[in-house]
């Protein structure tokens, strides 16, 4: 594990999040991946076959333990994954090797500086489960994702947004105020890592739009979990599995809606790389 050098100054700054991600790698895909989060990523995985073709090369950045590069290396895609977890790459290697799957590639490498260890145009960049959330400038990620994307190529990303209407009114129910809007305040620590919180930075689907905008054209959005039981609530989901579907079948025609779309446990947003671009180097 020499692709991060231990001195490299992206290291310091991030080390609350690699402390956090390597302690719970060995138990990641056992203790947070559950019917919700599958549903969410096939979700993903068929909007990620309208914008690109089989064969198509796919960067997942921040892939964790490969459960998304994985999926699609079956399905055909030409993968690559990259995380700031060694120990998260290590487990998503040994996943690969044992699904038969060696072809698919694992680099250890932040999302600010893909470009020192890859050049090859990728046709996808995926961004799952609010790996973005880890940064309060998305701007360095977003030029470093473009760098390496072809022209047109597209960006799909899934990130938290700072409201929650599942978590406001779960919270009103129980007359529990303050946590209600806990995403818009200031310094916001992880939960589910016990013993190793690392800053969370909520950011609204206009934030990622602005950012994003000198590199790309937005092309959608859609607002994940809304007002559907989301990935910690897996115990609503089981107790009323009758309303569950209620819920769902209210949330899914308004979830692309203006301003609606903006607000869920999570959204998903794609966009177009800008052809006309030009990099200078590797970005510091």
């Amino acid at each position: 594990m020499n692709e991060i050098k231990p001195k490299h100054p992206l290291l310091s700054r991030h080390r609350p999040v690699l402390d956090a991600f390597n302690a719970v790698a060995d138990r990641f895909d056992e203790s947070y991946e559950n019917a919700i989060t599958r549903a969410i990523r096939d979700r993903l995985y068929d909007e990620i076959s309208h914008l690109i073709t089989a064969g198509s090369r796919v960067l997942d950045i921040n892939c964790g333990t490969g459960i998304d590069a994985l999926h699609l290396a079956r399905r055909g895609y030409k993968v690559t994954g990259c995380d700031l977890s060694p120990n998260m790459i290590l487990r998503a290697r040994e996943k690969a090797a044992a699904a038969g799957l060696p072809d698919v590639k694992f680099h250890v490498v932040s999302f600010e500086e893909l470009d020192r260890v890859l050049s090859t145009p990728f046709d996808l960049v995926l961004s799952n489960f609010g790996g973005l959330n880890c940064v309060a400038d998305l701007r360095p990620a977003v030029r470093q994702v473009a760098s390496l994307l072809k022209p047109c190529g597209a960006f799909l990303a899934v990130v938290m947004p700072p409201l929650s209407p599942w978590d406001v009114i779960a919270s009103f129910s129980r007359g529990r105020f303050r946590p209600a809007f806990f995403r818009l305040g200031d310094n916001v620590q992880a939960t589910g890592f016990p013993g190793k919180p690392f800053t969370v930075y909520y950011h609204s689907l206009k934030t990622l739009r602005r950012s994003c905008h000198e590199y790309f054209f937005f092309s959608h959005a859609r607002g994940l979990n809304i007002i559907t039981p989301p990935p910690h609530a897996t115990s609503f989901s089981g107790r009323f599995p009758r309303l569950r579907s209620v819920l769902e079948s209210i949330e899914r025609p308004l979830a692309s809606l203006p301003i609606i779309r903006s607000f869920g446990d999570h959204y998903v947003a794609a966009f177009r790389r800008r052809e006309s671009l030009i990099f200078h180097g590797p970005s510091s």
